[in-house]
């Protein structure tokens, strides 16, 4: 969760200008983190921290919303 946190410091307003090599396996993660199961508010947290460094890594940057288009279902 730590980790978590510092990523969502650090991907604010970050400009991505073409597609780094980790950006498909961190966005796979994100979205598993963000679409599993929320019972605990532990895993709650862990989302919600999830769902914030996606917005951010995503938020004005193609490269990193074409390889979260490749990593979902969006069918």
């Amino acid at each position: 969760m730590k980790l978590l946190s510092v990523m969502q410091d650090i991907s604010y307003g970050i400009k991505i200008s073409w597609q780094e090599c980790y950006l498909t396996r961190l966005m796979k993660q994100l979205t598993e983190w963000i679409t599993q199961p929320m019972t605990e508010p532990q895993h709650r947290t862990i989302g919600h921290k999830s769902l914030t460094v996606l917005v951010n890594v995503c938020y004005g940057n193609l490269p990193a919303i074409y390889a979260l288009m490749r990593t979902v279902d969006t069918k």
